[in-house]
């Protein structure tokens, strides 16, 4: 595939609506709301209110994003708040920077759980269950380091015009956090089979409370990344002066990378020893 040049990219963008606030003014936020609140009212025993927020959620997210991320992208707006901007940053990376902070805290409270039910349970892992794969989580730990050089190296290509190294390197990093989350399976099957759920006690809630929630965070960055992917091959969007999503979804999945390694030293390392 040939590489971008500056004729595929809207002649002329714009910051905003008149210059002012976000890109476009959409209904689906509204929408968006209601399915959270059918999803709350069905999460407490409503089955059919939850199925019919399931559909208005969904409905909501993928018309936001369809607006967001297509419309406007072909209109030329750049969706970037004029408060944040004039303290050298754009909205984009404000918000990737708070959500990062956010999920510090989310993991921080659950290794605080893990290590403080450690503290006081008793011999960890209590006898007679196994113990998680060291050597497995290792294996893992660098598929998903060679899937942040992939994503890394995505990235730079896009800057740099190249079209075609920039979707090899997204299919690449799919395909190492695929391998990651069938690798995790495998680990879940195997403890499973030789009793260790997370119901088997406080070390079983503890283990897969921390490692699942990563595993669901991974999910998210391939679903982000394959976002971007379809943008790209289908659209043909992004490019050096385009890319504030390819960035923001860099950052978060070198994140999601680093907390893995977290989770190997702590957790995995500590059983093993």
């Amino acid at each position: 595939m040939a590489t971008e040049s500056s004729s595929d990219l809207p002649s002329e963008t714009r910051v905003g609506e008149g210059a002012e606030g976000f890109p476009h003014a959409s209904h689906y936020p509204i929408v968006l709301a209601i399915g959270l609140g059918l999803l709350t009212v069905g999460a407490i025993g409503h089955l059919l209110v939850l199925g019919v927020g399931v559909v208005v959620f969904a409905y909501g997210a993928l018309g936001w994003a369809h607006d967001y991320a297509v419309v406007d992208y072909a209109r030329g707006v750049v969706p970037e708040q004029k408060t944040w901007r004039n303290l050298g940053y754009d909205s984009g990376t404000v918000a990737i920077g708070l959500i990062i902070v956010s999920e510090i805290m989310v993991f921080g409270s659950l290794f605080a759980s893990y290590f403080a039910l450690d503290s006081h349970g008793g011999p960890w892992p209590p006898a007679g269950m196994p113990s998680p794969d060291l050597g497995l989580a290792i294996v893992l730990a660098g598929v998903l380091l060679a899937s942040g050089l992939t994503l890394h190296w995505a990235q730079v290509s896009m800057e740099r015009g190249d079209r075609r190294k920039f979707w090899t390197g997204l299919v690449s990093t799919v395909v190492l956090g695929l391998v990651f989350l069938v690798g995790q399976g495998y680990e879940y099957s195997s403890l499973f089979a030789e009793g260790l759920t997370p119901q088997s006690g406080p070390f079983g809630s503890a283990f897969f409370a921390l490692t699942g929630t990563h595993g669901l965070h991974v999910v998210v960055g391939l679903l982000l990344i394959g976002a971007i992917a379809v943008r790209a091959r289908v659209f043909g969007h992004f490019g050096e002066e385009r890319n504030l999503m390819v960035r923001t979804i860099t950052a978060y999945w070198h994140f999601v990378d680093a907390v893995w390694l977290f989770i190997v030293a702590f957790v995995y390392l500590n059983l093993a020893a």
